[in-house]
């Protein structure tokens, strides 16, 4: 036989300590004794029961807000946009401002949604920077453009952001599964961005999702918050909240409620006021 010994865990960016500043992703919180190793549990499961979520990050951010460019036989430069939510009109304007040259346009299709690129000259673009913004504009990453006079992008500009959020426990070592590292990992949930920008994300874990993990003891919890590209959410230093839930299955012991050798004394020193005798006896018993 077993029974559940369920607690609730209350997370706030703001109590936690931060690992990675005004970010806010990377947040470490202290439970001492939070889970001990007994050995009457059979089996420890988390779960993510509600979260309340900012949409305080930027969709052009450190991670994706450079470009590099060579106008005809210029030294190639390398232009850094100003991190914000932009669309397609005024992430132009940043650009063409930015790059500062009468001979140099960017426009984009109405109808297929790709960027045009167009220069009096052969110009030079390259995607191969570790935060090039060029897979938002459309450019296939790792990749050098040699441009005659104009160039068409081959997809569409996105500018849709993350799709979803990512929650991790450093600590809690559950038996999920990535195909960013084709292995496990120790995600906890994942959390989908169904809010525009400067919203409140409210999710709720209406299917009672579950994690069993590995852990014997557990004193803290580490939460990462991350974006599909495991790149860390900058929150912007705006704080979150979530509701976690610890479900530890244990196994009762039906010995304990027989009488052995060390409480039968405890039984046979019963006064004879302390021993429910009838009806009575149970209705005036304190």
């Amino acid at each position: 036989m077993s029974y559940l010994d369920s607690r609730i865990i209350i997370l706030n960016s703001a109590h936690g300590r931060l690992l990675n500043g005004t970010y806010k992703s990377d947040i470490e919180f202290q439970f001492n004794g939070l889970l001990k190793h007994e050995d009457d549990i059979q089996q420890v499961q988390i779960s993510l029961v509600n979260a309340q979520i900012p949409v305080s990050w930027y969709i052009i951010n450190y991670t994706n807000n450079v470009f590099t460019l060579q106008l005809g036989n210029n030294i190639t430069k390398t232009y850094y946009i100003s991190v914000g939510n932009y669309n397609a009109n005024s992430l132009i304007t940043a650009l063409n401002t930015l790059i500062n040259d009468s001979n140099f346009s960017i426009t984009i299709s109405k109808i297929t949604g790709k960027l045009t690129f167009t220069y009096n000259m052969t110009f030079t673009i390259y995607s191969d920077n570790n935060y090039s913004i060029c897979s938002i504009l459309g450019f296939d990453i790792n990749t050098v453009y040699n441009c005659n006079f104009s160039f068409i992008c081959p997809y569409p500009l996105n500018l849709l952001g993350y799709k979803r959020l990512e929650i991790y426990s450093q600590q809690m070592q559950t038996y999920n599964y990535s195909s960013l590292n084709n292995g496990m990992c120790t995600l906890l949930s994942i959390i989908p961005i169904d809010q525009p920008s400067y919203s409140l994300i409210t999710s709720n874990n209406f299917t009672d999702t579950k994690n069993i993990i590995k852990n014997k003891t557990l004193d803290k919890i580490e939460i990462l918050i991350k974006g599909e590209d495991e790149n860390f959410i900058n929150f912007n230093n705006i704080d979150w909240t979530m509701k976690l839930k610890i479900d530890i299955t244990r196994k009762y012991n039906i010995y304990d409620n027989i009488p052995n050798e060390n409480n039968k004394k405890d039984i046979k020193n019963l006064k004879s006021d302390d021993i429910i005798q009838n009806d009575i006896d149970l209705l005036t018993y304190k």
